[in-house]
C-alpha cells in the first residue's frame, strides 16, 4: 500500500521535502513539514484508512511536548485514543533524532493510572511548547509589537514615530485615496 512505501523510505532521503509534501503542515505548530531538519513523526489519524492523510504527519518534538503537557493522549486531530505502543514509538523517535527525552510512554502510563507522578515532565513539556510558539520575525509584522523576549506588548500608536505634523488634505488624499 501507499503507507508501506512511505515507511520504507529512509530519513536520509529527506522525502518530506519533496514537492508532493509541500503543502503539509504540522497540525499543532502549523509550521511546514518540509522545513523540519528531521523527518516528521507519523501518527495515523484513522488506522482504518488504507491511505495517508495530511493529519498523519507531525513534528515529533512538538507532538511529544503537546501530549505530555496536556496529559491528553489522543490524536490531536481525530481525537482517537493513542496506544502505549504509539507513545513508545514517539520516545524512540525523539531519541533517534536527538530531540530530547520527554518520556511520553512514562507519562502516558501515569496519566492512565491517575497518579500525579508526571509534574516534572509536564513542566518541561510546557517550557518546550512556549519556546516553540514564541513569535518569529516575519515580513509584514509591525515592528515594536513584540518585546525582545518574544512576549507580545501593547503599542500606543500615538507614541510610535510618525510625521511630525498632521497631513495636509492633499497628502491625505494621495496617501489614502479611498478615504478622502
Amino acid at each position: 500500500t501507499c503507507r508501506s512505501a512511505v515507511v520504507a523510505m529512509t530519513s536520509s532521503s529527506r522525502w518530506w521535502t519533496a514537492p508532493a509534501y509541500a503543502t503539509l503542515e504540522d497540525p499543532i505548530s502549523l509550521e511546514p513539514i518540509r522545513a523540519l531538519r528531521y523527518p516528521p513523526f507519523s501518527l495515523v489519524a484513522d488506522p482504518s484508512l488504507p491511505h495517508w492523510t495530511s493529519s498523519d504527519y507531525f513534528d515529533g518534538r512538538t507532538l511529544a511536548a503537546y501530549l505530555v503537557n496536556t496529559g491528553n493522549f489522543s490524536h490531536p486531530i481525530s481525537r482517537r485514543e493513542l496506544t502505549r505502543d504509539e507513545c513508545r514509538a514517539l520516545d524512540a523517535y525523539l531519541r533517534e533524532h536527538a530531540l530530547g527525552e520527554l518520556e511520553v510512554e512514562h507519562c502516558f502510563q501515569h496519566v492512565k493510572a491517575g497518579d500525579g507522578a508526571t509534574a516534572a515532565l509536564r513542566a518541561e513539556a510546557s517550557r518546550i511548547l512556549v519556546a516553540l510558539s514564541a513569535p518569529r520575525p516575519s515580513r509584514g509584522r509591525q515592528a515594536g509589537a513584540v518585546a525582545g523576549d518574544g512576549a507580545p506588548r501593547v503599542v500606543d500608536d500615538d507614541a510610535v514615530a510618525g510625521p511630525s505634523r498632521p497631513l495636509t488634505a492633499e497628502e491625505a488624499a494621495e496617501a489614502f485615496p479611498s478615504l478622502v
